[in-house]
């Protein structure tokens, strides 16, 4: 029969996640709680140029206590999947794609968190403004052959759970026509220059934390490989159980 909620608490209201509490029936018809984290969903972007290279970040995680490669993206902030993709491409890399495409979604802690993992594939890239946030400003950026990007999943040098999915999607997936999305461009921030290809360091206090990746390919360039089709139809955020009228206390 599924769960259901009869009422919800909020017990921490933080600035970018809140925990609650539900009470619910479970499967069986007993009564009981269950505790989940209310957090934005997330997005990731494979970004491929014109050469077949993916466009990787890195930078400082804090529980992990190292530096972790993974693709660029982030928290949807309550935007549409596809305009948190193109913003957060944008934003990271100072590129922005003349194309997006979603390619799939993951429930990347479906114990846990009802946040989903949207993951899109950009191409068409092009020059944009960077404009990273004060965690991100030792964030470093290096293109890589697709096929070099998921040999690192394998080996399990990428680790992040949406990077890993969506590499493993565009790396096997079979070739596909389907036409993509425009996606929306424009911010506030200051331009980004362009840049060679070579990693970028930290900024200076005020400043955008350095250049944009290669430039994005020009007309004379080679075209891209094979890309992977979109579903057919959207994928629909759900929510983590069957809800019954419910008094929410938080």
């Amino acid at each position: 029969m599924g769960w259901t909620r009869t009422a919800s608490e909020v017990l921490h209201r933080g600035r970018f996640l809140n925990l609650r509490q539900d009470s619910v029936r479970l499967p069986d018809g007993s009564p009981g709680t269950y505790e989940h984290v209310d957090v934005a969903d997330n997005v990731r972007v494979v970004a491929l140029d014109g050469a077949g290279r993916v466009l990787l970040v890195e930078d400082d995680f804090y529980l992990q206590g190292r530096r972790v490669p993974h693709l660029p993206g982030g928290g949807g902030e309550g935007q549409p999947p596809a305009v948190a993709a193109a913003r957060e491409l944008e934003e990271e890399t100072g590129l922005v794609p003349g194309e997006l495409r979603q390619i799939g979604v993951i429930d990347p802690l479906p114990a846990t968190t009802a946040a989903r993992t949207f993951l899109f594939l950009a191409t068409g890239l092009r020059t944009g403004v960077m404009c990273r946030d004060a965690a991100e400003c030792g964030m470093t950026m290096r293109w890589l052959p697709l096929s070099a990007a998921v040999a690192e999943v394998r080996a399990g040098r990428i680790t992040e759970g949406g990077s890993v999915a969506a590499l493993l999607l565009v790396g096997t997936a079979a070739p596909a026509g389907a036409a993509g999305m425009t996606a929306p461009g424009g911010s506030s921030c200051t331009a980004a220059p362009a840049a060679p290809a070579a990693p970028a360091g930290p900024a200076a206090p005020g400043e955008s934390c350095g250049p944009p990746p290669a430039r994005p390919p020009g007309p004379g360039d080679p075209g891209p490989p094979p890309l992977y089709a979109p579903a057919a139809a959207p994928v629909a955020t759900t929510a983590p159980f069957t809800t019954a009228p419910a008094a929410d206390t938080g």
